[in-house]
């Protein structure tokens, strides 16, 4: 797996190298040798030309395409969007969430199955469902009378989040149908089945506040 992981490393400076650099004089071009040379193994142009590939192919050969400029344009291109979450830290918690799942991602052995562009989609539907839950779950905490107290704060939101999760999937619905039909991107609500931990507004250091996506068996 290391070796693995060092010929990905390899190409992946190389692609960058050939990206970036220019190679005209005065500057002096990089020989597939001195990539061949950083590896701690023995590694042949072969095996090079084979990460170059595998590379490559996960980032369906668009070079440059990263999440936040594709989550910056969805953002600008949907009205719907940006309707949906106009509410304060709408969508900075969103994006939030959803470059912290995209974080999870990459520690995931078959991360490379998947586009960029895909995942970028999935990790921001995720996003947009957190950020309506909290919201939701923060307009409900603040009607909350009497004030209850910090242990009883907790199990109430936590319910509050349960029940919010469903109205926060019938609210995006349509706004997901746009974002598939803009970017192409289909059958993407299930991929991320990774939980990322997140706190409700973060007031309460209780373990029991943490939620850690859906509750099983709600739609």
């Amino acid at each position: 797996m290391n070796l693995l992981v060092w010929d990905i490393a390899v190409a992946c400076l190389a692609i960058s190298v050939k990206f970036h650099r220019d190679f005209l004089d005065p500057l002096l071009p990089v020989f597939a040798r001195e990539y061949l040379a950083l590896a701690p193994h023995q590694l042949c142009l072969e095996d090079l030309e084979s990460a170059h590939r595998d590379v490559l192919s996960a980032f369906d050969y668009m070079l440059g395409v990263t999440p936040q400029p594709m989550m910056d344009e969805l953002w600008f291109a949907l009205p719907s969007l940006r309707g949906l979450l106009d509410f304060s830290s709408g969508w900075k918690d969103a994006m939030t969430d959803a470059w912290a799942r995209l974080f999870v991602a990459l520690d995931e052995p078959d991360v490379q199955r998947f586009l960029v562009s895909t995942l970028t989609v999935a990790a921001l539907m995720d996003g947009i469902l957190e950020s309506l839950v909290d919201h939701y779950s923060r307009v409900a905490a603040k009607k909350m009378k009497p004030k209850p107290s910090a242990e009883d704060y907790c199990r109430q939101t936590r319910v509050l989040r349960q029940r919010f999760y469903g109205k926060a999937k019938e609210d995006a619905e349509g706004v997901f149908c746009d974002i598939q039909a803009l970017t192409g991107i289909t059958d993407v609500q299930n991929l991320f089945s990774i939980g990322v931990c997140l706190t409700f507004g973060g007031d309460c250091a209780d373990a029991s506040c943490f939620y850690v996506g859906p509750t099983p068996g709600m739609s």
